[in-house]
């Protein structure tokens, strides 16, 4: 009886790895993925998509790419994933607002560090999107925007009245 027990409990953990993918995306409210998110000291990979307009990428991403455990297991030690539908009112709406800049075109990926109040986003072109790579080339572009606010507070530190740049 512990035998078949084990097989069922060892059946269903593999089942739900391989077709889930979204057992990796944190299903809360956007203020408590921001808490956690903060709390962790974690970057959040957000996941903005379409279902209204039958995005067809959108729909492969999630069956394809997002299905891929080891790769979230992997990032999922330094990274938080959040996923909306842009289209619906409610928290993809709100994200979209704030940090597309007016662009309504889906799918997108915004990588947020809030311990360094940076986000850096994406619009994939391609099917062939590669998350750990993504990841690296966002860290390069969080160091490059820190970089870039250090030289404006050190400009802005020597010259108090008369800002140099904003």
């Amino acid at each position: 009886m512990r035998k078949i027990f084990a097989v069922c409990v060892l059946l269903s953990l593999i089942t739900f790895d391989c077709f889930s993918q979204d057992a990796y995306f944190v299903n809360d409210t956007w203020e408590n993925v921001i808490k956690l998110s903060k709390e962790q000291n974690k970057i959040l990979f957000v996941y903005l998509y379409s279902n209204q307009n039958n995005c067809s990428f959108c729909t492969e991403l999630d069956s394809i790419i997002f299905k891929n455990s080891t790769i979230f297991n992997k990032l999922s030690k330094e990274v938080i994933f959040y996923k909306a539908n842009a289209e619906l009112k409610g928290d993809g709406t709100i994200i979209l607002e704030r940090f597309a800049n007016g662009e309504k075109r889906t799918p997108v990926f915004i990588y947020i560090w809030w311990k360094e109040n940076i986000y850096h986003k994406i619009y994939p072109k391609s099917r062939n999107i590669d998350l750990e790579e993504l990841l690296q080339k966002t860290k390069d572009e969080f160091a490059k925007g820190l970089e870039r606010r250090r030289v404006i507070e050190y400009y802005n530190n020597k010259c108090p009245n008369g800002r140099l740049l904003n």
